[in-house]
């Protein structure tokens, strides 16, 4: 979608009926697409496994290298996940499209980190086919793109297509892709042992990883101009969610979906900070939050955390919407404090009056101070009309 017809939906000019009715339209046809994304059928692993002499040639995190020795494998396409065969060398780099075009001829999985650099200039790596079977990473996955946008991303398909992928160890980042629009072709993968960080992909519609169960550290979005959704329905263990930063009118600007419908616990911090046009945070079956729950110069979001029992710190400031406490109505404990000492702070938010917030607050087991003032939301950081 262009700038010019996302402006027609989104923008300030229509009123705030149109408006609203466009963000749903737009919002339900990219869910239904998403809804009818189906798994991939597993590769049957019988196979043979026989010893083979092999030499390849890549670029390494230590320069060129080549290794030459006897593998257990014969084609890692054909085992499927049902046997990973790790690379010899360990952490691998691919800044080349011959680098990586027969891996699968020999492995499938990376014992260590594995970085995909899209961004050469020469032999640039177009397509993704070569390393399709991989299995699992220990380490970070690190897949970067052009910082000047002169190249694509891997696959015309503007996603990332690693369908076989089941693990990674460490983090998965993917930065600086100019052209890719979705994020939710790895539709194999069920755990990230470390964050998840998305950033620099200004074309970037759909973050949406259908099988995803756990999170061992924080998923990051940050410059994504063009964000609307952000799916993660099975995941249960969530090390913490922080999207946008004060001041920044780009990232979620036009986000409307957040989806943490499995999410029981978060370890760290739960952030969303400038949202414009997301309605509801949702996290229905959330019961802790370790660190900092912290909805900060919204435009429009409400609250759904039905379940939510206890937290370490609470921050609610400079929500123009936010008209009621009832999507915290099981919040019982505030159990840490802020570098002020504060536990709970609620500001700048002109629709929850007094009453609300003094009984609110009369429910609460608090480790520290109060502080719940009235006020109006401040968004001047984002630009003039950034909540019209």
């Amino acid at each position: 979608m262009g700038t010019q017809n996302r402006s027609t939906l989104l923008g300030a000019d229509p009123d705030e009926g149109d408006q609203k009715q466009a963000v749903v339209m737009h919002s339900s046809y990219l869910a239904l697409l998403l809804v009818n994304c189906v798994s991939p059928t597993p590769i049957d692993s019988g196979t043979t496994t026989a010893n083979t002499a092999t030499t390849i040639t890549v670029s390494t995190t230590g320069g060129t290298t080549s290794s030459t020795g006897t593998t257990s494998s014969t084609s890692a396409t054909a085992t499927g996940c049902g046997e990973r065969v790790y690379h010899p060398d360990g952490s691998l780099t691919f800044q080349a499209q011959g680098e990586l075009d027969d891996f699968c001829d020999s492995w499938n999985a990376v014992d260590g980190d594995l970085l995909i650099d899209v961004g050469q200039a020469t032999d640039p790596i177009t397509e993704l086919d070569g390393i399709g079977c991989l299995c699992a990473v220990t380490g970070d996955l690190t897949i970067t793109g052009s910082v000047d946008g002169a190249l694509p991303p891997p696959h015309v398909t503007g996603d990332i297509e690693l369908m076989e992928l089941e693990e990674i160890g460490g983090d998965l980042v993917l930065t600086h892709h100019p052209g890719l629009t979705w994020v939710e072709s790895l539709r194999a993968l069920a755990t990230i042992g470390g964050d998840l960080i998305i950033s620099g992909n200004p074309e970037l519609e759909v973050i949406g990883f259908p099988w995803l169960t756990e999170i061992g550290g924080t998923v990051r979005a940050t410059d994504l101009e063009n964000l609307l959704i952000l799916r993660m329905g099975a995941v249960q263990q969530l090390g913490g969610l922080e999207l946008g930063t004060a001041g920044d009118a780009q990232t979620l600007s036009y986000l409307v979906e957040v989806n943490l419908a499995a999410v029981t616990e978060v370890s760290g911090d739960l952030q969303i900070i400038g949202a414009r046009n997301l309605r509801l945070l949702s996290a229905p079956a959330l019961t802790q939050i370790g660190g900092t729950l912290a909805v900060r110069e919204s435009c429009r979001t409400e609250l759904s955390l039905p379940s939510l029992a206890a937290a370490g710190v609470v921050a609610l400031e400079d929500n123009c919407a936010l008209g009621d406490l009832e999507g915290l109505a099981a919040l019982s404990a505030i159990t840490g404090t802020d570098e002020a000492g504060v536990s709970l702070r609620m500001t700048g938010n002109p629709l929850l009056d007094e009453p609300t917030r003094a009984d609110f607050i009369g429910g609460l087991e608090l480790a520290g101070d109060v502080v719940s003032e009235d006020g109006d939301c401040e968004m001047a950081a984002y630009g003039e009309a950034y909540c019209d």
